[in-house]
């Protein structure tokens, strides 16, 4: 077995009842995250309580010898997993999970882009989550997949940005871009402004891309990022 004394789930759920709160947000943090007892605990207590407590777990990627599990982390994932689907689904409570694994990144500390083969490789969602990361953005931040000016986009969080890492931008398409956006956010809507964000290489010409980034700060636009 990959663990000879594994975390007991009781345990941890007493725990739990001294050291949270059911409905203040608290944040459980465990670095040695194992099997993902205290993950289980925390959604175990949720589920009884009703309460908003959430993990996050830390584990090195140490190899268990198991075909369906080759990593202990890859076991606390499907553990979680497994957990999730044995609760029940109609309570309404939050038993999503986000896995994230560190590597390098595709970013300098100014922002641009440092390796595009690399950064090529990388998967929309992992691209959108650095992005919004180097927002300001919480690691377990929405990311949803929209549709504007006919290309794919990436939504962070509440409009906190808009992401599209299309790679092919002509200047009619930079128009249609600057117009759809314009139109998604008129003058009379509440609320702050997006972030843009737009691969500096997919720009046909510096004058389509000066063009969308000038057109948008007029319209109060914070940011125009083209990494």
């Amino acid at each position: 077995e990959p663990f000879s004394t594994p975390k007991p789930t009781r345990l941890l759920r007493h725990i739990l009842r001294i050291a949270t709160r059911p409905h203040a947000g608290d944040l459980v943090v465990d670095f040695f995250a194992g099997s993902g007892t205290t993950g289980h605990a925390v959604w175990l207590e949720n589920a009884e309580d009703g309460g908003d407590r959430r993990f996050l777990l830390v584990q090195l990627p140490h190899p268990t010898g198991l075909a369906h599990a080759p990593t202990i982390a890859e076991l606390t994932r499907q553990r979680l997993e497994a957990a999730a689907a044995r609760l029940d689904p109609t309570d309404g409570l939050d038993r999503g999970l986000r896995v994230l694994r560190l590597d390098t990144g595709t970013l300098d500390a100014h922002g641009h882009c440092v390796d595009e083969a690399e950064a090529s490789r990388r998967s929309r969602v992992d691209r959108a989550l650095e992005l919004a990361l180097r927002l300001g953005c919480p690691p377990h931040v929405s990311l949803e997949a929209v549709q504007l000016a006919g290309l794919p986009w990436t939504r962070v969080g509440a409009d906190v940005a808009w992401v599209c890492l299309a790679g092919a931008l002509s200047d009619a398409l930079c128009v249609e871009i600057s117009a759809a956006l314009l139109a998604e956010w008129p003058p009379d809507r509440p609320g702050p402004l997006p972030v843009v964000v737009l691969l500096e290489h997919a720009f046909a010409s510096d004058a389509g891309r000066l063009g969308l980034v000038h057109t948008l700060r007029q319209a109060g636009f914070p940011r125009v990022w083209t990494p």
